[in-house]
């Protein structure tokens, strides 16, 4: 919600919509950045945090289902970049 309200603002003090453009891809960045730093900084990664109580999957399965992931919300975020130069 803070995020939401703190780029809101700064579109409208600087009458510039690119900001509220960018949001989505700064937000699925640090998406993809807490996936990838759960991976390397916790010992367990995110994905196996939330899901395996459902779900027995060996580590090596989880770490990369979580990388998966990572890279996905990175790459969505460029994709998104894209579409804003590409038709607005």
């Amino acid at each position: 919600f803070a995020f939401i309200i703190i780029f809101g603002a700064i579109t409208l003090f600087f009458h510039d919509a690119r900001f509220l453009q960018w949001k989505v891809s700064i937000l699925n960045w640090a998406l993809g950045g807490i996936f990838l730093a759960s991976q390397i900084l916790t010992d367990k990664s995110l994905i196996e945090r939330m899901m395996s109580h459902q779900i027995a999957l060996p580590k090596k399965i989880f770490s990369r289902l979580n990388l998966i992931w990572g890279g996905f919300f990175i790459i969505l975020g460029f994709i998104n970049l894209y579409v804003i130069d590409m038709f607005f």
